[in-house]
């Protein structure tokens, strides 16, 4: 009875042999090499980049693709249409619940707003690995051609950011 387990697990183990080195093995010669195999770039990179008008990105990334966004900036009260008669509450309240209408039903988009300094800041986060690229685009948060290969490249959006005025730095 052993023997037949044993037999059975040699005849198992001999059918995991790839196809490709049954096949080769009257081909091969003596300098054979393995197979080149690429490993994906998976190294978490954050790039960071700013602007003269206070503006903050922060894109996060594994390898090449960025994976998150978080952008922070301000805007003035008289931009936005918002009386200083108001209190810092009620100017949040008003602030959040627009931005709510906005963008409550885009998936992996959130937005806040928040009074600082007389002006308020604005903060948006995109999860692009939760987010729907086609709808990001619809809704203006993302360029069409940003989409080459599908995902968001972060050497050429740090180019892009650079060629605009940002000062851009990578951890």
């Amino acid at each position: 009875m052993r023997i037949l387990k044993i037999l059975t697990m040699i005849l198992m183990l001999s059918g995991c042999m790839r196809i490709d080195e049954v096949i080769d093995t009257g081909n091969q010669s003596s300098s054979s090499k393995e197979p080149e195999i690429q490993e994906e770039d998976i190294t978490k990179k954050t790039l960071v980049c700013t602007s003269e008008s206070e503006e903050t990105i922060t894109f996060d990334a594994k390898g090449d693709e960025i994976t998150n966004m978080a952008q922070t900036f301000y805007m003035t009260f008289d931009s936005l249409g918002i009386t200083e008669d108001m209190d810092a509450s009620q100017m949040e309240q008003i602030i959040n619940d627009s931005l709510s209408q906005t963008y409550s039903d885009i998936e992996g988009v959130s937005v806040s707003g928040t009074v600082e300094d007389n002006r308020v800041k604005v903060t948006v986060n995109i999860d692009y690995e939760t987010a729907d690229m086609d709808v990001l685009i619809e809704k203006g948060l993302l360029k069409e051609g940003e989409m080459e290969n599908q995902y968001i490249s972060l050497k050429e959006t740090q180019n892009d950011y650079t060629d605009n005025g940002y000062a851009c730095s990578l951890d």
